[in-house]
């Protein structure tokens, strides 16, 4: 008893287990058989609990179920091992275990640290046959196991649910791959094919969903842009044909134009010598009627000859045949003087002054020739829808890497709603046929179409019932003012 003692921490007390049975002679008891069990030290109690249990397993070097007896909140039997690898006899339950059980008489259950590991314990009060709680039974879990395992079963839940999410990724992927990325990525191909003008180019449809209806919309306006392709060609073919056509027709047209005008150059030429030699009386004296009538019959000859030169020129544009060949011209010598000459009679008739603002050392980079043509049409119209008594002025000015060459005359102007038509073929105005001065409608085009084969622009200001100021522009390129 005293090695048992000396086992239980040097405890001298001891926990015992026992039993007492009555000794009867002739039916009267006359003792009592006492039989007891020292618990204090008792290991194969505390194994036998332990193995009947847990049966004796380890994990990781530590017993999974540990059993123990206390004395109070003393160890005196325990198969829980120190940190040494003895069994713990002699240490002590924490308090509050101790108050639970052995105060309160009632039992604890819950994580508790057990000598040097947590483990799962369940304390139950030991009671005397006076009902006095005097010690307490333990049973406990290593609670490391259960933790390993359930950071196993996460990690093998974390890893079913990462697998399902990739496998749910990758089917994910592959159905729109399948069902959105490649039907787009074939629209889009088709629609590049298209682009390029391959309109036979169809886009397989796949599916009866909303890229299924799209790919078949665009099957649908590829097949119609071919057939208004094929349309069109053939509509353009058909245009084609008929331009030649017209082309075919206008150059016979304006070869009969400049074929007829050129006979009848020479003819009008020589009936205006003659009519101008009797009006002017080299062949003898006229009397007034005589005179108003050639005079009148020179008018229309004036404006046969003036119309002659017009058609011709049209002929020579309308064919191709005017070529502009620029050189060094001294515009006021060498253009506009020639042309002032051959309307000194008209512009005395009129009583108009002119005025001349060009520089004599003017020099431009163009076409004397044509230029002349401009000039000729400009002050043939100034001088006869000009005011009597009028003015005539004819100016140059540098603007912005241009000059501009304009011919300004006084006179009723012409209306806002009137000069969009200046410039095309054929063109008269209501108000200059009320002066009753007759033209051709193509001394402005032909100025236009000369101008711009310069490179210029040629355009009109006017102020109604005051002046007129046409004004075309050259390049500057080499043009000088000596």
């Amino acid at each position: 008893m005293v090695e048992a003692c000396e086992r239980a921490g040097g405890e001298p007390r001891g926990m015992m287990t026992g039993a007492a049975v009555p000794v009867s002679v002739g039916g009267r008891v006359t003792g009592i058989v006492v039989m007891g069990n020292l618990l204090n030290g008792a290991v194969d109690k505390v194994d036998r609990i332990r193995n009947s249990v847990f049966e004796n397993e380890q994990y990781q070097g530590r017993p999974v179920g540990t059993a123990t007896i206390f004395m109070g909140d003393l160890r005196i039997s325990t198969n829980v091992l120190d940190a040494r690898g003895q069994r713990a006899v002699g240490t002590r339950a924490s308090e509050e275990v101790s108050a639970r059980v052995l105060r309160d008489g009632k039992s604890w259950t819950g994580r508790a640290w057990v000598v040097n590991a947590w483990y799962l314990s369940q304390y139950d009060p030991i009671r005397d046959p006076d009902e006095r709680v005097i010690g307490m039974l333990y049973v406990g879990s290593l609670e490391q196991q259960y933790l390993d395992l359930r950071t196993m079963a996460l990690n093998v839940q974390l890893s079913l649910v990462l697998g399902a999410m990739l496998l749910a990724m990758a089917v994910l992927y592959f159905t729109l791959r399948r069902t959105i990325v490649s039907p787009v990525e074939r629209l889009s191909f088709a629609t590049r094919m298209l682009a390029q003008g391959d309109l036979a180019y169809r886009v397989k449809v796949g599916s009866r969903d909303e890229i299924g209806d799209l790919s078949a919309s665009f099957n649908q306006m590829a097949a119609q842009l071919r057939v208004d392709q094929e349309e069109i060609q053939s509509s353009r073919a058909e245009l084609s044909q008929r331009n030649d056509e017209l082309a075919a027709t206008n150059r016979s047209y304006m070869e009969m134009l400049g074929f007829v005008s050129h006979e009848l150059k020479a003819p009008l030429g020589a009936a205006t010598l003659g009519l101008y030699s009797v009006r002017d009386g080299f062949l003898g004296s006229l009397n007034e009627a005589q005179g108003k009538v050639l005079a009148s019959v020179g008018q229309n000859l004036d404006f046969l000859n003036e119309m002659v030169r017009r058609y011709l020129d049209l002929s020579r544009l309308e064919k191709g045949e005017v070529q502009v060949r620029k050189a060094w011209v001294r515009l006021r010598d060498e253009v506009v003087e020639p042309v002032l000459e051959t309307l000194a009679a008209a512009i005395e008739r009129r009583g108009l002054q002119v005025e001349n603002g060009l520089a004599p050392g003017l020099r431009v980079y163009a076409d004397r020739d044509l230029l002349r043509i401009v000039y000729d049409n400009l002050l043939s119209n100034a001088v006869k829808y000009g005011r009597e008594d009028g003015y005539v002025r004819l100016g140059a000015e540098l603007k912005a890497g241009m000059i501009e060459l304009s011919v300004e005359n006084a006179g009723e102007g012409i209306p806002r709603d009137q000069v969009g038509r200046l410039f095309k073929k054929f063109s008269r105005l209501a108000l200059m046929e009320e002066t009753g001065q007759r033209g051709t409608g193509l001394g402005l085009f032909i100025c236009r179409a000369i101008v711009e084969q310069h490179g210029g622009t040629i355009g009109v200001d006017s102020e109604e019932g005051r002046w007129t100021r046409f004004a075309f522009t050259l390049p500057v390129e080499g043009s000088t003012n000596e």
